[in-house]
């Protein structure tokens, strides 16, 4: 049988690959699948073999409607598969990216699964694993991490990521900034508002900015009115209105993904890059080397 985990295996260790992009809105969680009990898998082909395939296990009384037989043993697989592809990157120091933000999901509420605070339990399990949630910055959705009462933005999925951060602060953990057209097309209130929310959070949770990513999500740009002046916007921004220092947007804008990505001489991730280099030919001068 096909085995997915053997391609990523192929890719990492044979074909210049850096990480693996996982996608939950299309209806996983990171981990703690099998937490969510009334868990209501599609109709779809796929999915129904799965489930022929699987013991039929009763679905707790309090679900309506009620899962399909062998929905809580898909959810056990889908944690184990989860954890069989991390144990495999932390071993290899090959990193994770994954959509992070309530959209772009495949059924109902499936953008939900992109909550960081599913991957709370991944970076507890696996701490040295290189992890980047992307798309911060949009404060909109309330994490099924939020205290009881809180409201946006404290309740937001970028502040429970943040609360880990605070009590981790070394973790090799990331949110990359890409598609951050929040800053685009806001009246000057609106935007001020905006404004205040950030630098709250880089405040209270990354002063000195080691934990995001500038990122741009080109083919969704290349549809907004933001595209033509899109990098040089954010880098104005982030100095002239969140008024980080220096060193603090050299991180953003390059020393923060070359640490994730484990890019400097002597790292995994690079020595992979030079030896595919080498195999195939090409000149170790075209890759950058990298002392940020």
């Amino acid at each position: 049988d096909y085995d997915p985990l053997k391609e990523v295996m192929r890719a990492i260790d044979e074909e210049g690959f850096v990480g693996v992009k996982l996608y939950p809105p299309m209806g996983f969680r990171a981990m703690d699948n099998d937490d969510d009990l009334c868990r209501l898998y599609p109709k779809t082909p796929t999915i129904n073999r799965l489930l022929a395939r699987l013991p039929g296990d009763p679905a707790p009384e309090d679900c309506s409607p009620k899962p399909r037989d062998g929905s809580r043993a898909l959810s056990k697989r889908l944690d184990d598969a989860m954890g069989r592809l991390f144990d495999l990157c932390a071993s290899r120091h090959a990193c994770v990216i994954a959509h992070a933000n309530n959209s772009n999901d495949a059924n109902k509420d499936y953008g939900e699964f992109a909550d960081p605070a599913f991957w709370l339990p991944v970076f507890e399990k696996w701490p040295r694993l290189h992890v980047c949630l992307a798309h911060f910055g949009s404060f909109n959705s309330r994490s099924a991490a939020a205290a009881p009462g809180t409201v946006l933005p404290e309740s937001s999925w970028e502040w429970a990521f943040g609360r880990y951060l605070k009590d981790h602060p070394s973790a090799p953990v990331y949110m990359d900034i890409s598609y951050l057209t929040e800053i685009f097309g806001k009246s000057p209130a609106k935007l001020d508002t905006y404004t205040a929310t950030l630098r709250k959070w880089l405040a209270m949770f990354d002063p000195e900015c080691r934990h995001l990513i500038f990122g741009t999500d080109w083919l969704m740009l290349g549809i907004d009115s933001s595209y033509p002046t899109y990098s040089s916007s954010v880098y104005n921004y982030f100095r002239n209105e969140i008024s980080l220092d220096e060193a603090s947007l050299l991180r953003l804008f390059a020393g923060n993904a070359t640490t994730y990505l484990g890019l400097r001489k002597g790292e995994p991730s690079r020595m992979r890059l030079e030896a595919f280099y080498k195999r195939y030919g090409l000149p170790i001068t075209r890759l950058p080397a990298f002392s940020i």
